[in-house]
């Protein structure tokens, strides 16, 4: 069978070929009407022919394959080729255009697209409040303090975390300040003598914003006194390297010992800390006790001020008991790490005690959210010039001196005041611009100050 079908493949190459040669001979003779009917004649079997020979191949290869099938090998199959040209190959004259720019220009916008479309996406979820503003809009109440990022690492390089008592000059010390300040403006008529400090769930900083803000409150002359009520987790005796030996717990168990046992004294004037003593098995019974609100009472005849540091409100109700005993009560809510939901459950619950909610204080806030870089540039300027001890700084300025390094920003923050040239005549600015920012004088022990606005 293939050997027929070979031979009938042969015939119509031979017509084929034939064809072709009579179209090349006729091709080259004149144009004539006989010639181009004999030339029409000749394609017309020429296509003919071809369309054949396709179903012959086309039988052949089916043949091929029935004779693999069955095991037996096509005699007449070798040598034969049964592929088809259909267009002949073009060789490129020239390179293909590579494009590089364009595929650079393109992953570039994909990638810009996709990055954009990421931090949209993660600000979406992103269930948090990180600026003042966010958080007095979410919880309806003012916020009384913001205070910048403060890292571990810095912490230890400046001797622990009392920044307002190891580096009163920066910005962290500067932020407890205004909350002072703000804590004291708003009860004018009827002044402060207890406050709570809690927050939603622990690691916020509440032990931190409370420590910092009594060393603040007893450097401004008020009698202080800090109270480690965490019974859980305390804390307090590690801020300020004491003992709890004796502290609020054994004073409300223990009703032999006498109060002045229960308080330490600190290197801060004015300062005083009362531990928390053994850590009980029920705190939340312990703080519910008569004897725990008597020891409330008899340690705000002993202060201007009361500052408890307690659990978080959110988690355990001993936040919830003392707040029913107390002047005020701070929020403290880290800046992108609590959760909004967190923030509204801690104070649903303080309100619901009846609890007086006196605002928040943002704790760890990033700087450039806040947009205040051009005033911390200014405090780091003083801080690099000179010692704060012996207020060298503050009288060179004011005797009419001009700083020798960082000029761009004494320059920014006179034309933020209103300066009035470049002369001599800014002398007096200077003492202007120095008394309004942050006048500070400093003891022997380096521990008392007192700062004007």
């Amino acid at each position: 069978m293939i050997v027929a079908i070979d031979a009938e493949l042969n015939y119509y190459d031979q017509r084929i070929s034939e064809a072709e040669q009579q179209i090349i001979g006729l091709q080259n003779e004149p144009a004539s009407e006989a010639r181009d009917a004999q030339l029409e004649s000749l394609f017309t079997e020429l296509a003919g022919n071809r369309y054949t020979r396709l179903d012959v191949l086309r039988q052949l290869a089916n043949a091929q394959a029935r004779m693999s099938e069955l095991g037996t090998a096509a005699p007449s199959a070798n040598g034969i080729d049964t592929a088809v040209v259909v267009d002949e190959a073009l060789v490129p004259t020239a390179p293909l255009p590579q494009q590089h720019m364009q595929r650079v220009l393109l992953a570039l916008g994909a990638s810009m697209l996709l990055g954009i479309g990421i931090a949209l996406l993660l600000e979406y979820l992103d269930y948090t409040v990180k600026t003042p503003e966010a958080l007095e809009a979410l919880y309806q109440a003012p916020v009384q303090g913001v205070i910048s990022i403060t890292s571990r690492k810095y912490m230890k390089k400046q001797h622990g975390p009392l920044v307002s008592l190891t580096n009163s000059r920066s910005p962290t010390a500067e932020a407890f300040r205004a909350l002072r300040t703000g804590l004291q403006v708003a009860h004018l008529e009827r002044p402060l003598r207890s406050l709570l400090v809690t927050s939603a769930g622990p690691g916020e900083g509440k032990t931190f914003v409370a420590a910092n803000l009594a060393v603040t409150l007893a450097q401004s002359g008020s009698r202080v006194i800090l109270v480690d009520t965490d019974l859980r987790k305390p804390r307090l005796h590690q801020v300020f390297e004491l003992t709890r030996d004796i502290g609020f717990t054994n004073l409300v168990v223990n009703q032999q010992h006498a109060l002045i046992d229960g308080l330490h004294k600190t290197s801060i004037k004015n300062l005083r800390v009362m531990t928390s003593g053994v850590v009980p098995p029920n705190p939340a019974e312990l703080l519910t006790s008569q004897r725990a609100a008597e020891l409330m009472q008899q340690l705000a005849d002993q202060a201007d001020i009361i500052i408890y540091d307690s659990p978080p409100a959110a988690t355990v109700t001993d936040a919830a008991i003392l707040a029913q005993r107390v002047d005020g009560v701070l929020q403290v809510v880290w800046a992108g790490q609590t959760r909004i939901t967190h923030v509204l459950r801690c104070k649903a619950v303080l309100e619901h005690v009846g609890a007086k909610m006196l605002g928040t204080v943002l704790n760890q806030v990033k700087v450039a959210d806040l947009g205040y870089s051009s005033y911390y540039y200014y405090y780091g300027y003083y801080e690099e010039q000179g010692d704060a001890s012996n207020g060298s700084v503050w009288k060179y300025l004011l005797a009419g001196g001009k700083p020798k390094r960082k000029r761009r920003s004494i320059e920014m923050v006179e034309s933020s005041n209103g300066g009035n040239g470049s002369n001599g005549s800014n002398s007096s600015n200077g003492s202007v611009l120095v008394d309004a920012a942050h006048t500070e004088h400093t003891s022997a022990n380096g521990v008392e100050s007192t700062h004007q606005r």
